[in-house]
């Protein structure tokens, strides 16, 4: 991979930046549950999530792969310590927030869930940009 993502090469800040649009795009979606969830009482037992965050979740899915190899590619070129730990406090926090929706009991506990996955999104904005600024250094 590294021999094709060489630093002249556009293809990884392209990945990136359509990462970051991507993020923006998740933090939307949530912020749309949360409108969709407030309308709720919050005791009220929770509900699946609406089918269409379901699918285009997976959609992301098709951006945020590649941008993570590039961002290892990225990583791998630099060593840049705080790169690696930005991607690996976004990492744990998406870990932690897919692991916390199945335990999700009320209307009340998926607003915070989506709450939570907007801020995720928007932190992935950040090691995107982290990503990009260490790709345009030499």
């Amino acid at each position: 991979m590294a021999d094709r993502l060489t630093p002249s090469s556009p293809l990884p800040g392209a990945v990136l930046r359509l990462w970051m649009l991507a993020e923006i795009g998740m933090a939307a979606l949530y912020w749309w549950q949360y409108q969709l969830l407030s309308a709720l009482p919050g005791a009220a037992l929770a509900v699946p999530p609406p089918r269409q965050v379901s699918v285009l979740e997976g959609l992301y899915l098709v951006v945020f792969v590649p941008a993570v190899l590039v961002l290892a590619d990225v990583w791998q070129r630099t060593r840049d310590a705080r790169l690696a730990w930005a991607a690996l406090a976004y990492g744990l926090l998406s870990a932690a927030s897919f692991a916390a929706w199945p335990q999700a009991a009320s209307i009340a506990d998926m607003r915070l869930l989506t709450l939570a996955d907007a801020g995720i999104s928007l932190s992935g904005l950040i090691v995107a940009a982290a990503g990009l600024f260490r790709l345009a250094r030499p």
